[in-house]
């Protein structure tokens, strides 16, 4: 296989970047030109504004149906597979190594067909320049906050592919961290899963945790009072009504009818759990 012009290489990269700073650019132009340069700051802060506007609409989960219909699930695979892509590239470069891993966490998450090749793309995304890690992780944090299986799960997805090649690269934990801050995690949350991956035999990944308890943010020891009162806090947060009032768009207010649903389904679960035992 012929090995990729690295002058071509360079300016995709050029191109990509000029693309990321597209809106700073303009602005900052336009600020200039109608104002004068002491307006060129202003100009700036406007542009960095709508670059990250672009680079984050980028991932709405409208634009990724095929992941999964459940938009809990979506929003998991989207951020687990541009993140890994992230990673991936911290370095510099995508390794077979790398990407391999990728696939074994796309296997791990039962994607094939369109789904698969979605969650490539996104793989992609995550690669280039100005890629939103920390942003993205927030919005994760906010749909998975209280459940500390899946954000578990998604670390280790993301530490797989991070020493895929059997080290750690400082640029690559530098992304990991990155992710992690998004995610409302301290750095101390890699020592496990760095331990078990270069030195414990591996990481033994796990698909989605999709128990009724995790889905409501509780243990399964919590007692009928505590569950109630989780019930109602999520589906309080995430009612379509309260939604609406607050202004948010069509699509979060779809997820959130989407993540009502879930918890009705997770409480009868519970119940019915419950009264067989």
């Amino acid at each position: 296989m012929a090995r990729p012009d690295p002058e071509l290489q360079r300016l995709r990269h050029l191109a990509l970047r000029v693309y990321d700073w597209l809106g700073r650019i303009l602005a900052g132009i336009a600020a200039v030109w109608l104002f004068g340069l002491l307006w060129l700051p202003l100009g700036l802060a406007v542009g960095f504004a709508v670059d990250r506007g672009r680079r984050i609409a980028a991932f709405r989960l409208a634009r990724w149906n095929a992941l999964a219909a459940d938009a809990d699930d979506r929003r998991y695979i989207l951020t687990a597979a541009a993140t890994m892509g992230f990673v991936a590239k911290a370095d510099g470069r995508v390794s077979s190594a790398e990407i391999a891993a990728a696939g074994e966490v796309f296997d791990v998450l039962e994607l094939h067909g369109l789904a698969r090749r979605q969650a490539i793309r996104l793989f992609g995304l995550g690669k280039r320049p100005g890629f939103p890690a920390y942003l993205l992780g927030r919005h994760f944090r906010r749909r998975f906050g209280r459940n500390e299986a899946a954000t578990s799960c998604l670390i280790e997805y993301l530490v797989a592919v991070a020493v895929a090649d059997g080290r750690l690269p400082d640029q690559t934990e530098r992304a990991l961290r990155r992710v992690l801050r998004g995610l409302g995690r301290r750095p101390e949350a890699l020592d496990t899963p760095l331990r078990k991956a270069l030195f414990g035999g591996g990481l033994t990944l796990q698909p989605i945790p999709r128990s009724p308890y995790l889905l409501l943010g509780i243990e399964p020891t919590a007692s009928d009072a505590e569950i109630s009162q989780a019930y109602r806090r999520l589906v309080g947060r995430h009612h379509p009504d309260r939604l609406q009032a607050q202004g948010m768009s069509a699509e979060d207010v779809r997820a959130g009818a989407e993540r009502v649903m879930a918890a009705r389904r997770a409480m009868e679960a519970i119940r019915r759990e419950r009264a067989s035992a």
